[in-house]
């Protein structure tokens, strides 16, 4: 349901890739630079429900959809750390959209000090929706969203919740970190009761496609499903390299067959419940979210408004014109030729017609604004295209991450002409400027400096203080927005993180990095792993 990529088959991978090696005299500094545009099976963290935020600051995080005209978008609004911050809901299939109550108003305002949030929304009809986040919160609505209840559940006092699913009015399931799953078959009047998944890995996301088989998925390839209404959760394996992929969304067409996302654009497929999964790839980066509707077809969204189509369980797949390149963190198809797809920038993309074409839809928010789609009209852009002269996003990458320190002539650090642009000593050895020609955004330098001035010692950029080799690789680019991902290979099996860059003024600059997979955690909105 959530999140959390052309055919490519993981049994034999074929690497469409440019690799460069060098080392700087001395052979002190190693660095390779891999342009590739085909999915990678490294091992990454289990991507966040949360949307990073786009041009206005807001995002979009979670779509339910209990009628064809009839949907439900959980928010948050770029002003605070908040998973969740409102509720946007519309009944006449996206023409207006307009914005709930905050479902967690009555528990700030009994308890200011509390700052749980909302990460995923689930409405089994148009009145009716439940909600799950942070601190084992559980809310429900019966009267569409105007007033939000309380639930309580036996789940651990400081589990997080990720991601929920009904397939009735009364029954539902939400998973968590740790293997956390808690149900209920009264809607939630009594208590939601804990069960035992026999998984420790977090739980990312989970699909019901009846009241008595649920299968849920997360990190480390985890996949668990139960067909007795939660009474028992078998583990499920998938095969090679997925075994220890961080998994992001699933999608049941039925209880015997379901398509889960994950990293990078792995996508897996089952047509007998799950005894054996189909490992295959999108041909798109990480995918988010996952719904099937209609005959055998379900539908993936992702990063850079990735949306991607199969009808045979994940065994071949279309990838279809989004038009906009905001990530697209959920999606939700009530038919089977209506569907709406959210995400970054407060973003809403509708199709009327399966996924043929989208058109952006306004919302209070802003979405549609400075997002590359055009309010009201059909989009047609094909995302994930590489642009002309993408390696010189590379190449701007690779002049922020590599280190000078207090020497700056060291420049040859490869045919690229990778060139540090931190020739002075701050604080820990870096200073990242404009001025001295480091491509990175105005707003970018001015984050950069802000958490300089506070760090004890640790690089701003990667979170660390010594390191001697990198990779860098090109996961994809479109005219004006590119993603690089900078993996330092000094700490065991590798630490990486994911830059944005952006094409303005004819030349590529950084915008914004995070850990892989982990969007939440981007350098606008997370300070303590910098300043340690």
């Amino acid at each position: 349901m959530w999140r959390h990529r052309t055919v490519w088959r993981f049994a034999t991978p074929v690497a469409i890739a440019t690799v460069v090696a060098s080392a700087l005299p001395g052979g002190a500094f190693g660095v390779t630079v891999v342009a590739r545009h085909n999915p990678r099976t490294t091992v990454g963290a289990a991507g966040p429900r949360r949307a990073p935020a786009g041009g206005n600051g807001a995002g979009l995080t979670s779509v339910s959809c209990p009628g064809i005209r009839t949907c439900y978008a959980l928010y948050y609004d770029g002003a605070s750390q908040g998973v969740g911050d409102g509720v946007l809901s519309t009944s006449n299939g996206g023409k207006t959209w307009g914005s709930l109550p905050d479902p967690l108003r009555r528990l700030r305002a009994a308890d200011p000090a509390n700052n749980n949030s909302l990460t995923a929304l689930a409405c089994p009809t148009p009145r009716v929706c439940y909600g799950v986040g942070t601190g084992h919160t559980i809310m429900a609505t019966a009267d569409g969203g105007q007033t939000w209840r309380a639930r309580r559940n036996l789940v651990g006092q400081a589990t997080h919740l990720t991601d929920v699913a009904c397939p009735t009015v009364a029954v539902c399931y939400a998973v968590g970190e740790d293997g956390a799953i808690v149900a209920t078959t009264d809607g939630g009047r009594r208590a939601w009761i804990s069960q035992d998944s026999g998984m420790e890995q977090d739980l990312t996301a989970v699909a019901c496609p009846t009241v008595r088989s649920c299968y849920a998925v997360g990190n480390g390839g985890a996949i668990v499903a139960t067909m007795d209404g939660g009474a028992t959760w078998a583990r499920q394996t998938a095969p090679g390299s997925a075994a220890t992929a961080a998994l992001f969304s699933i999608g049941c067409v039925d209880a015997r067959a379901c398509v889960v996302g994950g990293q990078y654009g792995l996508v897996l497929g089952t047509t007998n419940g799950g005894r054996s999964w189909r490992v295959n790839n999108a041909g798109t980066d990480d995918l988010y979210g996952m719904t099937c509707a209609g005959a055998h077809a379900c539908y993936a969204v992702g990063r850079t408004g990735a949306i991607a189509l199969t009808r045979d369980a994940a065994a071949t797949w279309t990838t279809l014109p989004s038009g906009t390149h905001n990530d697209l963190a959920s999606i939700a198809c009530p038919s089977a030729t209506a569907c709406y797809a959210v995400g970054a920038g407060a973003i809403i993309v509708a199709s009327t017609d399966g996924g043929r074409t989208w058109r952006s839809q306004p919302n209070p928010l802003g979405g549609g604004a400075g997002d590359g789609t055009t309010p009201g009209r059909d989009t047609g852009a094909q995302p994930g295209t590489t642009a002309p002269g993408a390696a010189t996003a590379v190449q701007a990458v690779g002049m922020v991450v590599v280190r000078s320190n207090a020497n700056p002539s060291r420049a040859d650090l490869g045919p690229d002409g990778i060139v540090p642009c931190s020739p002075g000593q701050g604080s820990n050895g870096v200073v990242y400027t404009r001025d001295t020609g480091c491509p990175i955004t105005a707003r970018l330098e001015a984050r950069l400096q802000a958490i300089l001035s506070s760090s004890r010692g640790a690089d701003p950029i990667c979170g660390c203080q010594n390191f001697s080799r990198l990779r860098i690789v090109l996961v994809n680019s479109t005219a004006d927005r590119a993603r690089v991902d900078v993996t330092w290979l000094d700490f065991g099996p590798g630490h990486t993180r994911t830059f944005v860059v952006l094409h303005q003024g004819g030349r590529w600059l950084v915008d914004d990095e995070y850990p892989a997979g982990r969007p939440d955690q981007d350098i606008y909105h997370d300070m303590a792993h910098r300043t340690r």
